[in-house]
């Protein structure tokens, strides 16, 4: 970590292949590690141990007004694809963040992901895009899912408040991947 001149303030070099990156709220930093999350919050490493022997983070979604970070989290390292079926959370405003374990969220049964199938809203709870055809609503506060809505087959726009499907629409061929837009 270098300060404003350029000199280092903080340097660590246990965060194996660092992969990913967010902001949250307060500017609190963090990268994904092959074992955890390496956060800088208030000028100062700390690192999340993942709960498991292996367990890669990568991409984090972050807000600016939420101190927490959804993560992607791979606890399988023989895993083929890049489904995913756990997600990570980390609370930035943590008091205690060094040596502390990484909370993850378990999906229900069915229901996986990719590493691009989430993102934030307004409200800062995380939307995620499962392999079972529906958007979730994880409250990250809580860290469970709080409302789940099928949307199956087309590709469908959704009313995030509500869960009511305003616009479907036919595309050619088939989309390995949609986006989020808010």
């Amino acid at each position: 970590m270098l300060d404003a001149d350029g000199t280092e303030t903080d340097r660590f070099e246990s965060c194996p292949p660092v992969h990913g990156e967010g902001v949250a709220a307060d500017e609190a930093v963090l990268f994904g590690c092959e074992d955890g999350v390496l956060t800088d919050a208030d000028g100062a490493f700390a690192k999340l141990e993942s709960p498991d022997e292996f367990g890669r983070v990568g991409d984090a979604s972050v807000t600016d007004s939420s101190a927490i970070a959804v993560v992607d989290h791979k606890d399988d390292p023989d895993a083929e694809g890049s489904l995913l079926h756990r997600v990570g959370v980390v609370d930035t405003a943590s008091a205690d963040l060094d040596g502390a374990q990484l909370d993850v969220l378990d999906l229900p049964e069915g229901v996986e992901w990719t590493w691009r199938g989430i993102g934030r809203e307004g409200e800062d709870a995380a939307w995620l895009r499962g392999t079972d055809g529906a958007l979730h609503r994880i409250d990250v506060e809580a860290q469970e899912i709080t409302a789940s809505y099928p949307v199956i087959e087309a590709v469908h726009r959704v009313d995030l408040a509500t869960g009511e499907v305003v616009a479907r629409g036919e595309i050619a061929g088939a989309p390995n991947e949609l986006a989020l837009a808010g």
